[in-house]
């Protein structure tokens, strides 16, 4: 969890922590992608998935759910 938080973070350019200091006031969204990430990773635990060639994943619905948030430079 502590590592998709971060991610989210990352993709928002900022720390949660520093825009949401009370976790009780983070959105609702971002709340769930982290959750859908944690359990994305957890589904897929391998590094490397045998007889499969390796493609970037598109942009989903879930990506989406962190752009209202998102800081644009």
């Amino acid at each position: 969890v502590a590592a998709a938080a971060a991610v989210a973070g990352h993709e928002l350019g900022a720390a949660l922590e520093t825009r949401w200091p009370d976790p009780a006031t983070v959105p609702e969204a971002i709340l769930q992608w982290i959750l859908i990430r944690v359990a994305t990773a957890y589904g897929q635990r391998e590094a490397v998935v045998a007889g499969q060639s390796l493609q970037p994943m598109p942009r989903t619905f879930v990506d989406g759910l962190l752009d209202p948030w998102r800081v644009y430079r």
